[in-house]
Protein backbone atom coordinates (compact mmCIF):
# COMPACT_ATOMS: atom_id res chain seq x y z
CA UNK A 1 0.00 0.00 0.00
CA UNK A 2 1.38 3.53 -0.83
CA UNK A 3 1.54 5.84 1.53
CA UNK A 4 -0.79 8.83 1.74
CA UNK A 5 1.17 11.42 0.28
CA UNK A 6 2.60 9.24 -2.31
CA UNK A 7 -1.10 8.45 -3.16
CA UNK A 8 -1.82 12.37 -2.76
CA UNK A 9 0.97 13.80 -4.79
CA UNK A 10 -0.02 10.98 -8.02
CA UNK A 11 -3.70 12.42 -7.89
CA UNK A 12 -2.29 16.07 -7.87
CA UNK A 13 -0.09 14.92 -10.85
CA UNK A 14 -2.76 13.50 -12.73
CA UNK A 15 -5.60 16.14 -12.45
CA UNK A 16 -2.89 18.61 -12.81
CA UNK A 17 -1.83 16.68 -16.40
CA UNK A 18 -5.55 16.83 -17.08
CA UNK A 19 -6.59 20.05 -16.46
CA UNK A 20 -3.48 21.64 -18.63
CA UNK A 21 -4.46 19.21 -21.38
CA UNK A 22 -8.08 20.78 -21.25
CA UNK A 23 -6.48 24.28 -21.13
CA UNK A 24 -4.33 23.84 -23.97
CA UNK A 25 -7.04 22.48 -26.45
CA UNK A 26 -9.29 25.65 -25.37
CA UNK A 27 -6.74 27.99 -26.37
CA UNK A 28 -5.76 25.67 -29.83
CA UNK A 29 -9.78 26.60 -30.28
CA UNK A 30 -9.39 30.22 -30.45
CA UNK A 31 -9.41 31.00 -26.88
CA UNK A 32 -8.58 34.81 -26.61
CA UNK A 33 -4.93 34.90 -25.12
CA UNK A 34 -5.91 36.76 -22.17
CA UNK A 35 -8.87 34.79 -21.08
CA UNK A 36 -7.23 31.50 -21.78
CA UNK A 37 -4.20 32.75 -19.47
CA UNK A 38 -6.74 34.26 -16.74
CA UNK A 39 -7.92 30.72 -16.54
CA UNK A 40 -4.54 28.57 -16.99
CA UNK A 41 -4.03 30.89 -13.96
CA UNK A 42 -7.46 30.05 -11.43
CA UNK A 43 -7.50 26.27 -12.86
CA UNK A 44 -3.58 25.88 -12.47
CA UNK A 45 -2.44 27.64 -9.64
CA UNK A 46 -1.47 25.73 -5.74
CA UNK A 47 -3.74 23.64 -3.88
CA UNK A 48 -3.18 19.65 -2.72
CA UNK A 49 -6.17 18.69 -5.00
CA UNK A 50 -7.85 16.98 -2.37
CA UNK A 51 -11.46 16.83 -3.56
CA UNK A 52 -9.94 15.23 -6.62
CA UNK A 53 -8.16 12.50 -4.88
CA UNK A 54 -11.59 11.63 -2.63
CA UNK A 55 -13.28 11.04 -6.17
CA UNK A 56 -10.38 8.85 -6.99
CA UNK A 57 -10.77 6.53 -3.55
CA UNK A 58 -14.17 6.04 -4.06
CA UNK A 59 -14.18 4.95 -7.56
CA UNK A 60 -11.47 2.55 -6.02
CA UNK A 61 -13.37 1.29 -3.49
CA UNK A 62 -16.41 0.80 -5.47
CA UNK A 63 -13.98 -1.26 -7.85
CA UNK A 64 -13.71 1.52 -10.30
CA UNK A 65 -9.96 2.81 -10.94
CA UNK A 66 -8.88 6.62 -10.99
CA UNK A 67 -8.95 6.28 -14.98
CA UNK A 68 -12.62 5.63 -15.11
Amino acid sequence: MKPFAVKLSDAAARVEARLAAILAAGAASGTPERLAAAMRHAVLSGGKRFRPFLAYECATLFGDGPDA
